[in-house]
């Protein structure tokens, strides 16, 4: 189950999906290897050999490598090799994103009731549908 995009969307606990029959897949340390590569602050001291290197996720140890078209982004792009690996980086997308849950606000124009992702002891200000557009104006 934590292995799947269910995980993302609908969190269970390793006890909640066991309960509900699921399988759920304990990481390891177990087969990862040291690192060959640590990368540097800035994408220019990364040279082409880095394609063959091994790199080690900086939160949980996990090995993944860069392939040459991700090298040839974050060059164009001025960034440099992530630290992480690719599933702590999408952990963290996923965190920052609102929870797929609905909540009961008042339009801050109209304050007609509708329904949105930001909850009530939020800040943001929220607007209906009509207000929104017409603020666009």
């Amino acid at each position: 189950y934590n292995t799947t995009m269910a995980q993302d969307y609908f969190p269970l606990t390793k006890e909640e999906a066991m309960a509900k029959g699921y399988q759920w897949e304990d990481q390891t340390n177990e087969g990862l290897l040291p690192a060959t590569y640590s990368p540097p602050d800035t994408i220019v001291e990364v040279e082409d050999s880095v394609l063959k290197e091994r790199l080690a996720c900086d939160t949980c140890g996990r090995n993944y490598k860069i392939v040459a078209q991700e090298l040839k982004f974050y060059r164009q792009m001025g960034l440099p090799l992530p630290a992480t690996c690719f599933f702590c980086r999408h952990k963290k997308r996923m965190k920052s994103r609102n929870p797929r849950k609905l909540y009961d606000r008042e339009c801050e124009k109209c304050q007609a009731v509708i329904n949105t992702t930001y909850a009530p002891e939020r800040e943001e200000t929220v607007y209906c549908e009509g207000c929104y557009l017409d603020s666009l104006l």
